[in-house]
């Protein structure tokens, strides 16, 4: 994943596969600072990856929301949700904490919190700021993406947990979907197979 941390253009690199040293695919397990070229964040001419940290588990195929996490939003980071690791389908969470300009904070969000529907991989995950959840919805429980989940679990940004949405459901399991925030802070899903 890549997400946009500040308006200076540092970017936050997380998992994804690279080249094993068979030449095959391996899923990665750092998250890098990248600083293009020719933005603010290039200050004192330093750009490309700028800081480098292993992550607490290895994924692809995860989401990464940029939030503020805390009882009281006093933390800023990136949560990273579910995906495939090399062991299989990732029901955890894990973030990088912005802690100052030197790097990031690496930590297990309150012990590597679980998803009530269990792992899942290309699901999305849509955070409504207004009610302080993370919304994961969809995607498939199995690396060979046969099984679409159905269920719906909630990341409460307060306690840095899911809550187990059990109330709600999709209409149909599905996975490769998109979903969007509509202005009324629900969540609108769509496409998929």
């Amino acid at each position: 994943t890549s997400t946009l941390l500040d308006a200076n253009g540092n970017v936050l690199l997380a998992g994804g596969f690279g080249v094993a040293a068979d030449g095959g695919l391996a899923i990665r397990g750092t998250g890098e600072v990248f600083c293009p070229g020719g933005l603010p964040c290039a200050d004192k001419g330093k750009t490309g990856v700028v800081f480098t940290d292993t992550m607490v588990e290895s994924r692809a195929f995860h989401t990464a929301e940029l939030l503020k996490m805390g009882p009281n939003l006093e933390r800023e980071g990136v949560l990273l949700i579910g995906g495939e690791g090399p062991d299989g389908v990732r029901a955890t969470a894990e973030s990088f904490f912005l802690k100052d300009p030197a790097g990031f904070d690496k930590k297990a969000v309150a012990e590597m919190p679980t998803m009530a529907a269990g792992g899942r991989t290309r699901h999305t995950a849509t955070y409504v700021s207004a009610q302080g959840f993370v919304h994961v919805v969809g995607g498939y429980s199995d690396k060979a993406h046969l099984t679409p989940v159905s269920q719906i679990d909630s990341f409460e940004i307060h306690q840095r947990q899911f809550q187990g949405a059990t109330n709600f459901f999709s209409l149909e399991g599905r996975g490769g979907h998109s979903a969007v925030q509509l202005d009324h802070n629900a969540v609108l899903v769509f496409g998929g197979f």
